[in-house]
């Protein structure tokens, strides 16, 4: 791939783990061009102090059009926006196998951000034994539930990075849950800011089920990065694609139940006057019907894993062997609350 030719299509460059990796691009790959998919093209200014080459594209994941239309120019996409949108998914797959067609010899490159939430058990917050930690080396999609709401969209993209006639090199990368301070648009995870968003609609913070269930998480500038050496790895020819291009990103922190994270989180809004108390508990039935089998699946399956295919690339866990999930509790509550965050959780899903 020659380095006159690159040229980044990026959706989701607002959002959360999006800005922070825009700003290890602009530091790293000032001189690759990045064109960000925007519903608020005001942002553009917020992306340039990030990274010196943004160019606005107006549109939304849901603009099929223009998401196919804008893969089939660029030698690479990224995508760090919904996971699990298919419909959009898709889209950028059918145009990148145009840029493919067009450009023999030169297949584009697509690097994915999915979720943790494929290794689910759906244990629904019990406190069952786990019944495995998964690896990312030997991992294959198969493995799961057919019915797991992450796959869909994962499927196709190791479908197309299968494809020998219209090749298109894919990498589809896994965090865990991700916690921290972003420096770019979008401060705070979308997890966090939903369970802010429901804590005020309960009365207090909660789980989904009696929240047993583990999580294994990273720190968002450790994602970041972590996709900032993948990237890098892909440019070299040195990462591995397709099939084995599955690639888990977690710190070595002891996984978290999800009452043991709320309760912290009750505190915090307890102490900052957003609640009239700390306590956590289970979740009414009508919070966790809006996200119905997703949301159980997700928050309320253990999510347990290992990152083994990153480690050969040389990446560590850095900044979140300093800090852990806790650490980051009160600063992300007073960010959140401070720009009203929470008001912006909405999980999007086609």
């Amino acid at each position: 791939m020659s380095p006159k030719a690159l040229s980044i299509f990026f959706l989701g460059a607002t959002g959360y783990v999006g800005g922070q990796f825009i700003k290890y691009l602009g530091k790293e790959h000032p001189e690759i061009p990045v064109y960000a998919l925007l519903r608020s093209p005001g942002k553009i200014e917020q992306l340039r102090m990030l990274h010196p080459d943004v160019k606005p594209v107006a549109g939304s994941l849901d603009d099929l059009d223009i998401v196919k239309n804008e893969a089939a120019k660029h030698s690479i996409v990224v995508n760090t926006a919904s996971s699990d949108h298919s419909k959009s998914i898709e889209a950028t797959l059918a145009g990148l196998k145009e840029y493919s067609i067009g450009n023999p010899g030169n297949p584009p490159l697509y690097i994915h951000t999915s979720g943790l939430g494929i290794t689910s058990d759906n244990s629904r917050g019990e406190p069952i034994p786990i019944q495995k930690v998964w690896s990312d080396v030997g991992l294959k999609l198969e493995s799961f539930n057919p019915d797991n709401y992450h796959l869909n969209g994962d499927a196709m993209i190791v479908a197309a990075g299968k494809d020998k006639q219209v090749p298109v090199r894919t990498i589809i990368v896994f965090p865990g849950f991700i916690y921290g301070v972003s420096e770019g648009p979008e401060k705070i995870t979308l997890a966090m800011r939903l369970y802010v968003r429901v804590a005020r609609e309960a009365g207090h913070v909660g789980t989904w089920g009696p929240g047993a269930n583990k999580a294994v998480n990273c720190h968002v500038k450790d994602v970041a990065n972590a996709l900032l050496v993948i990237f890098d790895a892909a440019l070299q020819g040195t990462a591995e694609e397709g099939e084995e291009g599955l690639y888990f990103v977690l710190s070595n922190n002891p996984a978290l139940t999800m009452y043991e994270f709320n309760s912290a989180l009750g505190d915090a809004l307890f102490k900052k006057g957003f609640l009239k108390t700390p306590e956590c508990k289970p979740l009414p039935n009508e919070v966790t019907a809006r996200l119905g089998e997703y949301g159980w699946s997700v928050l309320g399956g253990n999510l347990m894993a290992q990152a083994d295919r990153i480690q050969r690339l040389g990446w560590k866990p850095v900044v979140s062997d300093q800090i852990s999930t806790l650490d980051c509790m009160e600063e992300e509550v007073s960010v959140m609350l401070e720009n009203k965050a929470f008001e912006r959780a909405e999980v999007v899903i086609s």
